[in-house]
């Protein structure tokens, strides 16, 4: 019998970040919606009370920085899917590559660093007490 995998590793936190317009409105989800589903699967993954997980929605229609690429990062590297984690197509392909070692320095200092001029816009915080 398979064990379920919980989360007992070294990480503490857990930050993800997506676009507004994307996630949330009229022909979308509430982000009434949107924190639920979130505390579902948290839930559902034993999501330890020690650690943190936060998610940001952003508008960045007006600035200069724009998130596109979508990025798996720690401070120990990333990678690049090009496509998401999205299922595609059949025929279509998903370009995955890792992160040179100044992209990844920028990519930490856009996200993790918060130098950057995409407006927050919701946030949802599981934090520890």
């Amino acid at each position: 019998m398979q064990q379920r995998p919980t989360g007992r590793g070294k990480c503490r936190r857990i930050t993800c970040w997506a676009r507004d317009s994307e996630i949330v409105g009229d022909r979308r989800r509430s982000w009434d919606e949107v924190r639920a589903a979130i505390e579902k699967i948290l839930t559902a993954a034993e999501w330890p009370e020690d650690r943190e997980f936060r998610y940001l929605l952003v508008d960045d229609a007006t600035c200069r920085s724009k998130m596109h690429p979508r990025y798996l990062i720690s401070i120990k590297g990333g990678i690049r899917y090009d496509q998401g984690f999205q299922r595609l197509p059949k025929g279509r392909r998903n370009d995955v590559s890792p992160l040179g070692s100044a992209l990844h320095d920028e990519v930490l200092r856009t996200y993790q660093e918060g130098e950057h001029d995409m407006e927050i816009v919701r946030v949802f915080d599981r934090s520890t007490p």
